[in-house]
């Protein structure tokens, strides 16, 4: 299990360098959204266009976001990264939404939160 996450990560590490990284007209970062926006994002962004597994997995990092579970919406938006069959506006999306939710888990941690240091601490040691 503990492989295949950190699999998954590395994966996810390189498609957003893929999406981002080698594009030529893409000289901007995604924009930024905060924890309490990325519900509202995702749902926007994967609403019609998106296949239904690909929809499941926005919807889940969105409820994972209501519920302040950051650690699933990471695991969520980095499985959804990885598809191949996102647009490009849905993939900056995802990507948006995984750095806000990284930037919970960041402040969690720095106050205290085990749970989220923990996560932290295994993202880490997998990078």
């Amino acid at each position: 299990m503990k492989k295949l996450f950190s699999i998954r990560l590395a994966l996810s590490a390189c498609a957003g360098v893929l999406a981002f990284g080698c594009s030529k007209d893409s000289a901007a970062p995604p924009k930024a959204v905060s924890a309490e926006q990325a519900p509202a994002t995702l749902q926007e962004t994967f609403k019609e266009t998106a296949p239904a597994p690909v929809k499941e997995l926005a919807t889940d990092a969105g409820a994972a976001f209501t519920a302040q579970d950051y650690p699933r919406a990471v695991v969520a938006l980095d499985t959804l990264s990885l598809r191949s069959d996102i647009s490009r506006q849905q993939r900056e999306a995802a990507v948006a939404a995984l750095m806000a939710a990284n930037k919970a888990l960041e402040e969690r941690a720095g106050a205290g939160d085990k749970a989220a240091q923990a996560f932290l601490a295994r993202r880490r040691a997998t990078k």
